[in-house]
């Protein structure tokens, strides 16, 4: 009688060509991206609606005008084409926090803004934050946490907004504490956004100095 090979066994197969064909670059390293750049900015741009159409925005037009100045100097350095930058401040100063997702979307907790004092403060912030997403952090932490079979689910819950499935999604690509979900990123990966970051603020303009003020280290501990 013939033995056919399990499911498993041709499962382990599948992966093992998916893999290889799978790996990218970033400076110093090779990272698993089982999602296109476009399914990580689609994932990106629904997690950001659903955060700040929850959220209280801030109406103070001063720091809002800040936020942006500073984002759009940044994200002008990125080299990412097919973002679509958004920027918002969130009116909560208790939230010590501002993050960055894939697609362009980023965001400002008021809590953050006596920390950073002023743009080269906020500078050295968005840029580590975007930094993440330049090297593409929450597509290579969904392919790890995930493993193919779970992306397609992920991507199929996303898509009929269920919120569970957003608010996940929105974890693992870096505004974990902003929904209440506390997922650090990787050593490797913080030293990448510490890295990217002071190149990106440097190159949009920005002392880099300011990311080694003691708040700001504060800030980088990990959350």
């Amino acid at each position: 009688m013939r033995n056919f090979p399990s499911w498993s066994s041709i499962a382990a197969v599948m992966l093992a060509a998916i893999v290889p064909a799978a790996c990218e670059t970033v400076p110093g390293r090779s990272q698993l991206q089982l999602i296109s750049p476009q399914q990580e900015n689609e994932m990106g741009v629904q997690a950001f609606q659903q955060i700040v159409g929850k959220a209280k925005l801030s109406n103070d037009a001063t720091a809002n005008e800040m936020v942006t100045r500073v984002g759009k100097r940044i994200a002008g350095v990125t080299g990412l084409p097919d973002a679509q930058w958004e920027y918002r401040l969130i009116q909560d100063d208790k939230q010590v926090n501002a993050f960055a997702l894939p697609g362009g979307k980023v965001a400002v907790y008021t809590g953050i803004l006596p920390v950073t004092k002023d743009e080269n403060g906020l500078a050295a912030v968005l840029g580590h934050e975007i930094g993440h997403v330049v090297a593409r952090h929450g597509g290579e932490r969904m392919s790890q946490q995930m493993g193919v079979n779970a992306v397609v689910e992920t991507l199929a819950g996303l898509s009929s907004g269920d919120p569970l499935v957003v608010q996940s999604v929105a974890a693992v690509l870096g505004a974990g504490a902003s929904v209440g979900v506390l997922l650090p990123w990787g050593r490797a990966q913080e030293s990448e956004g510490d890295h990217l970051g002071l190149i990106l603020m440097a190159k949009a303009g920005y002392d880099p100095h300011a990311a080694w003020m003691p708040e700001a280290v504060q800030y980088y501990k990990p959350r």
